[in-house]
């Protein structure tokens, strides 16, 4: 078949790249019957979730299985060829720029800022490495293991993309088993922080490939720090925006959902227009956004619209890409192919493991709940969903040796991303069950009981004064109380909480458990009251929010009830020349004087000893390599480093010679 052209897989021939399915740009194809087969998509997909029960991954796979049919269709019949060639014909970032916004928007959404800012160094060097290790080991076996014709730019462009963890679905199977919403924040947010990265990386090559520069790696950093710096700025005034307006007590509730999709994709477009991250922008749109931005209620409400519209977008997007790759060459796909698929899903649960062993000494001194069990469930947590999709086409798109087969790229992200979400959210179901981390501890229990017991007396009264009005005499009321009596039971099957076996009797009230039970209640009434009060108008919004920020920083304390005074602490340490104070108190210098007396009488080594451990040799030291940046910052400019290559090596030679010379005068001490 002769090749044609697509706006997926390009040549860069005039502007006019090929098509996947070989067949003439030029066919006239029927309008609106794409319309109906993404209408039928939505449809199906939904008829599968909500009558058939079906999981969502069931859900995805079938669609991408009948994308994959149908591509294969049109890649042999002309008439099945018009009806997807509109997909065919739509670029590979706009279809980005339609699916990406609201789903990672309704993901940083969901992430708790008042808990992820108080550990936000942590989780982002937790998301550095994961991006990092997955980058150098995912590209290394993708160069050594592929028999297809990849250079070394697309293997790195495409261990690029398969690092995404999805920031939705890495967490779903966590939040209907009862674990700690800490955890799930940690894992969201360093997801999303590696979707930011990411993002910022693919615009970062996409502006160059556009305007023919020069890669450097000066460019690069500078470029990175702009995008993020800026994507960040832009983020923060959107998000003061949308709180303005929907913070508006008189207006609609269907309005006020229509603005905040609309502010949504219009920060997303305004910063992708300025050549930043859109991405990243609304992840920090996201994150500034908490329930007293919002109307009473309209969080729900927008977090149910949100939710819909991901789902709609999910099938569409599985859907189309199963098109695509059904519209490619067949022949390309042998036996060799499924091999190297499970050695990618062996690379990345490998990959993830990797990671967690390397960041557990943080999480450990994150938080004091950490042990080897959380480890074991959050190696499991690096799924990959519709950003590693979207992201897929731009493997071909920007690499400079286009290869004969780019359908295979968007073929191992939808099998892989298809397979962790199987394979990984049941294995992590099933080990924090077994490991006993969906077990609620018993203050939490007596938590949950006192306020089942609350409600209960709720609807018993309830019930008392209705049974009095005139009304409603011919009512059933003992079928009334049956239908609403609560049964809080603990399934015998289900993991309990357990203390230490020393002790004589497990199942007796400590005090320590009554305290613990004590300080959870009030610290979920004293959230509950303080939002109450805002809504109500009692409270500024922002007196509420540094009360409700105060009281779940104390939250994970154990035992620790919140006081005035720990209230002032909090508003003290959010201080940005606070802020200041701590980093410069975490770098400062401790030397410990320590008191040596060299061995002998060698006068060499007197001296030695004199010099090593005088004031003015560490001052040389500081001297030697802060004097060294300015190398550095040579070696890093493009065209200075051509002018001083030989004083470049010189220097360098300098230097080494410096260092070598300390070392070796402290070796002899």
């Amino acid at each position: 078949m002769a090749k044609t052209n697509s706006s997926f897989w390009g040549e860069n021939e005039g502007h006019k790249p090929d098509l996947v399915c070989g067949r003439p740009a030029e066919s006239i194809y029927s309008h609106g019957h794409f319309i109906a087969v993404m209408c039928l998509t939505v449809v199906f997909g939904g008829f599968m979730r909500s009558f058939l029960k079906l999981s969502e991954v069931t859900a995805l796979t079938v669609l991408s299985v009948l994308g994959f049919v149908m591509g294969t269709l049109a890649y042999h019949f002309i008439q099945v060829h018009h009806l997807v060639y509109p997909l065919l014909r739509t670029s590979s970032y706009a279809l980005y720029c339609y699916v990406s916004p609201l789903i990672i928007f309704m993901a940083a959404l969901d992430v708790d800022f008042y808990i992820l800012k108080n550990v936000l160094w942590q989780v982002s060097l937790t998301g550095f490495i994961s991006f990092s290790t997955a980058f150098i080991i995912i590209g290394y076996v993708v160069t050594k293991f592929n028999n297809h014709s990849w250079d070394l730019q697309c293997s790195l462009l495409f261990s690029m993309t398969l690092g995404i963890t999805d920031s939705v679905h890495s967490v779903n199977s966590l939040k209907t088993i009862g674990i700690s919403k800490m955890y799930i924040d940690i894992i969201r947010g360093e997801s999303t922080i590696i979707c930011g990265v990411t993002s910022i990386l693919f615009g970062i090559l996409r502006n160059n490939m556009q305007q023919s520069l020069v890669f450097r790696e000066f460019h690069v950093i500078m470029d990175f720090s702009f995008h993020m710096l800026g994507s960040i700025f832009f983020g923060y005034w959107g998000a003061r925006i949308i709180q303005f307006i929907l913070t508006d007590l008189f207006s609609n509730t269907l309005t006020s959902v229509i603005l905040c999709i609309s502010l949504v994709y219009m920060t997303f477009y305004i910063v992708e227009f300025f050549k930043m991250s859109g991405m990243l922008a609304l992840i920090t749109v996201g994150m500034n956004l908490d329930s007293l931005s919002f109307k009473p209620r309209m969080e729900f409400i927008i977090t149910k619209f949100l939710i819909m519209f991901s789902s709609v977008f999910q099938y569409l997007t599985y859907t189309f890409f199963g098109i695509i790759v059904g519209c490619g060459e067949v022949n390309y796909f042998k036996f060799n192919i499924l091999t190297f698929t499970l050695i990618l899903f062996v690379t990345v649960n490998c990959v993830r493991w990797l990671t967690i062993m390397l960041v557990s000494p943080i999480l450990t001194r994150l938080t004091f709940e950490y042990n080897w069990r959380w480890g074991v469930i959050m190696s499991w947590s690096g799924i990959k969903g519709v950003f590693n999709l979207l992201l897929a086409p731009e493997i071909f798109n920007l690499s400079e040796h286009k290869s004969e087969s780019p359908q295979l790229f968007i073929f191992y992200i939808q099998l892989i991303s298809l397979m962790t979400m199987g394979v990984n959210s049941y294995m992590m179901t099933q080990f924090a069950r077994k490991l006993g981390l969906c077990a609620i501890s018993l203050p939490r229990q007596m938590a949950m009981q006192n306020a089942i017991n609350h409600i209960q007396e709720i609807i018993h009264n309830t019930i008392t004064l209705f049974k009095t009005e005139k009304i409603l005499t011919n009512v059933n009321w003992t079928l009334v109380e049956e239908k609403t009596r609560i049964q809080y039971e603990i399934s015998c099957n289900a993991p309990q909480f357990h203390v230490a076996p020393s002790e004589k009797d497990q199942e007796s009230l400590t005090d320590e458990v009554l305290i613990e039970e004590a300080r959870l209640h009030v610290a979920i009434i004293q959230m509950s009251s303080f939002e109450k009060q805002c809504q109500d108008g009692i409270l500024d919004t922002q007196a509420a929010r540094i009360l409700i920020g105060a009281t779940k920083s104390y939250c994970p304390v154990q035992g620790k009830f919140m006081s005035i005074h720990d209230v002032s602490t909090y508003v003290k340490a959010r201080s940005w020349l606070i802020k200041f104070k701590n980093i410069l108190s975490f770098l400062e210098y401790r030397k410990d004087k320590t008191l040596f007396i060299p061995y002998g009488n060698n006068t060499f080594l007197i001296f030695i000893y004199h010099i090593v451990f005088s004031e003015e040799f560490e001052y040389a030291g500081h001297v030697i390599s802060f004097i060294y940046i300015y190398p550095m910052i040579i070696h890093l400019w493009p065209l200075p480093r051509k002018l001083n290559v030989s004083s470049l090596i010189f220097i360098n030679y300098y230097f080494i010679f410096l260092y070598v010379l300390e070392l070796a005068l402290k070796v002899l001490f």
